[in-house]
């Protein structure tokens, strides 16, 4: 199994991520329909991609009222079904990581780690600060790590709390 890691403090914002992601799942350079989103901001010197971590035990799965989430054992994928799913918001709402997304048109995504490997942000990342690594004890933790620098830099900036709630509407 592999995990998706994000190393945020080496994130430079460049955005290559959200343009890759968006010409692999839409055959366009528009970062509306990315699977991952950068927030940037000047003047803290933070730039931040959020996307799904894929995590062992998604909130969005139990949340989901048509159960159109759902995570493979074996890979580790939390994937959507978008033929029962109805979007509805209720994973967006509750992710804490705010990995999933509305694009322009109103549909609910996430990553789907580009059904292979590498996933492409991880593949173009100049600064590598996205990795798709093999599941060990150390790259467990580096991802729990990862999570939770997400999460206290949400608690810390308020910036980006705004920027995320214009990213849910889409």
């Amino acid at each position: 199994m592999k995990l998706l890691i994000v190393d945020h403090k080496d994130c430079v914002g460049c955005n290559i991520c959200e343009l890759v992601c968006s010409a692999f799942h839409e055959k366009k350079f528009n970062p509306a329909l990315s699977r991952i989103r950068v927030i940037g901001h000047d003047k803290a010197s933070l730039d931040i991609p959020f996307i799904c971590f894929h995590c062992e035990a998604p909130v969005c799965e139990k949340v989901c009222p048509v159960n159109a989430i759902s995570r493979d054992p074996e890979s580790g994928l939390v994937n959507v079904d978008y033929k029962k799913c109805i979007h509805c918001s209720l994973c967006i709402i509750k992710c804490p990581y705010h990995g999933f997304f509305k694009d322009p048109f109103g549909k609910t995504i996430k990553c789907d780690l580009c059904g292979g490997d590498p996933p492409q942000c991880v593949k173009y990342c100049p600064s590598n600060a996205i990795k798709y690594v093999e599941k060990s004890p150390e790259t467990t933790l580096q991802k729990k790590q990862s999570m939770n620098f997400l999460l206290k830099t949400l608690r810390k900036h308020a910036f980006v709390k705004e920027a995320i709630a214009s990213l849910a509407k889409g």
